[in-house]
């Protein structure tokens, strides 16, 4: 991977949110990996993943605290979305960023308005979008329902801003780890335990202990295998550790399929979705012949709502 100068990208403020052009997720890099491509952050810089070589690929976009992700979700639609740590102390609070990455890996930030609240922190960072486009994140604060011990499930409203609490997940003395929305729910990590996490109450519930530390993880929609980028547990990371595979719900044991391409890249959040069409590629038999143009892929502009 080529290293660049990293530069600084603008803020860009949901009071913006009408004025940024519709956009789709980063073009990806195909895997074979279960039809599944990934996206990684990498040095606060988004990247494509392949999940079956464990190739990584730098998008355009210059790294930004604004857009460093300490999760990542992709949306139905496609899109790529990460959640970001900027508490800003205004009333009522702004506890953070969603933020909306473009083909580049630009970031469109969205704040996150916990009202009630003063003070904040995402911990180890969640995010989550199910099926239906509802956005999950897990915040710690001291608004209604949840306290600065705690890490609570909120609903994020993209329209309004507002997350609004659903109920405590777990303790900030053992902070869970990112968020997932898999086929049978939310699933989340603390303790090197997976957890079942309600979306209706926050409560989460213990499912298998995992045998591998996990730098990121998450869920195709139709699925409860977790794809994940690992080193082993309780030790001090080599290159040669840092793998790309996955973990069986069943039982938590965790396979790696490739080694990472970068032996130095620092992976913190990680997210998968479904390979394009338009990555496939088919060989034949027939002489070759100049290709038509491949049509453009369709914009989507997200609808989310809380």
């Amino acid at each position: 991977m080529v290293r660049r100068p990293r530069r600084s990208l603008p803020l860009v403020l949901a009071t913006l949110l009408g004025l940024v052009a519709p956009i789709v997720g980063p073009a990806p890099v195909a895997s074979a990996a279960d039809g599944a491509i990934g996206y990684a952050m990498v040095y606060c810089e988004l990247h494509t993943l392949d999940l079956e070589t464990g190739e990584l690929t730098d998008l355009p976009a210059f790294a930004s605290p604004a857009t460093c992700a300490a999760d990542l979700a992709v949306a139905p639609n496609g899109t790529v979305w990460g959640l970001v740590d900027i508490p800003v102390p205004t009333s009522p609070l702004r506890a953070g960023f969603v933020v909306r990455f473009n083909a580049e890996g630009e970031g469109f930030t969205h704040e996150i308005t916990v009202e009630g609240a003063t003070e904040a922190s995402l911990v180890t960072g969640g995010l989550a979008i199910e099926p239906d486009g509802t956005i999950y994140i897990q915040l710690s604060t001291d608004g209604p329902g949840c306290s600065l011990t705690e890490v609570c499930l909120y609903r994020y409203d993209l329209d309004t801003t507002i997350a609004s609490p659903v109920g405590v997940s777990g303790e900030t003395s053992t902070p869970l780890e990112h968020l997932a929305s898999c086929s049978s729910g939310l699933r989340s990590m603390a303790g090197g335990q997976l957890l079942a996490v309600d979306d209706a109450t926050g409560a989460a519930s213990p499912l298998v202990t995992i045998d591998a530390r996990l730098l990121g993880y998450d869920c195709l929609r139709d699925s409860d295998v977790l794809h994940a980028v690992a080193g082993p547990a309780d030790e001090v990371l080599s290159p040669q550790d840092v793998t790309v595979g996955t973990v069986d719900p069943a039982t938590g044991a965790y396979t790696a399929q490739a080694v990472l391409s970068d032996p130095e890249a620092a992976v913190n959040a990680l997210a998968v979705g479904p390979a394009p069409a338009s990555t496939t590629t088919t060989t034949t038999t027939t002489p070759a012949t100049t290709p038509p143009a491949a049509a453009p892929g369709a914009v989507v502009t997200p609808t989310f709502t809380g």
